[in-house]
């Protein structure tokens, strides 16, 4: 039951054949052009809707349905796009909007059954390499622009720093797994390891060699084992699958 999946913005993440957590956006500024206004949990079922975070919408927003789809550079890197991390944990939501380092575990009800962050942490910057790298990686064309000017302002468009985290997940323990970002980390990934009651317990890495990236969201335990998509230096994409030993509390 603790076998679950990161959640990235614009997606959806299902509970049930009837539930499911989801964003609620509009138009404005902000966030990439948009407004991050909630993240809910709507019954398809009975109708109904939950709010983990903020409200319900103005009368005049009611019934403005549809998906709005955006160019993004990864949950790690946002900072003026950052966003809802969200997973599934047993009978709760993890959850936190990933421009403060705060999680919370929430009921399918909205209830907050508890809330745990790490004090003193701070956002990681974001260097000119790396934001040359990851434009590098960027299949993009713009009618009447030179990949020149289209290169330079996409590195604009990148932010100094990266966000606290972009991905929430489990093991079969009970642990949660809080991936924190780091954009000049390209081998490997940082952890913060929670105890289910939300204890924090330790910081740990998992590092490949060099030459390899791991996807985007690309990272899951499943069972004694760590799965993994990676890319390596040729650009080739697999998966691979490693047995692990996983932290417990005696």
């Amino acid at each position: 039951p603790y076998a679950i999946m990161g959640f990235r913005e614009g997606e959806n993440l299902f509970i049930d054949e009837n539930r499911l957590v989801k964003v609620r956006r509009s138009f404005g500024r902000g966030v990439g052009g948009f407004r991050l206004e909630a993240l809910e949990v709507f019954n398809s079922a009975t109708g109904k809707t939950v709010y983990l975070d903020g409200a319900a919408p103005d009368a005049e927003m009611k019934g403005r349905g549809g998906t709005v789809m955006m160019l993004n550079i990864g949950a790690n890197v946002r900072e003026r796009r950052h966003s809802y991390i969200t997973a599934l944990y047993g009978k709760y939501v993890a959850w936190g909007m990933n421009d403060s380092y705060l999680i919370h575990l929430s009921d399918f009800s909205g209830n907050i059954k508890i809330s745990f962050s790490v004090e003193g942490r701070e956002k990681l910057p974001i260097s000119r390499a790396s934001k040359e790298r990851l434009v590098s990686r960027m299949k993009v064309q713009v009618s009447g622009m030179s990949q020149a000017e289209l290169k330079k302002r996409l590195i604009k468009s990148i932010p100094d720093h990266c966000t606290y985290f972009s991905q929430i997940t489990s093991d079969k323990n009970q642990m949660i797994y809080v991936y924190t970002s780091d954009v000049a980390l390209e081998n490997g990934q940082n952890i913060d390891i929670f105890s289910p009651e939300g204890y924090y317990l330790y910081k740990s890495a998992i590092l490949l060699p060099k030459g390899n990236t791991i996807r985007a969201n690309g990272l899951i335990f499943k069972g004694d084992y760590l799965y993994m998509a990676v890319e390596d230096d040729e650009g080739e994409i697999s998966i691979r699958k490693y047995s692990c030993i996983l932290p417990q509390i005696k």
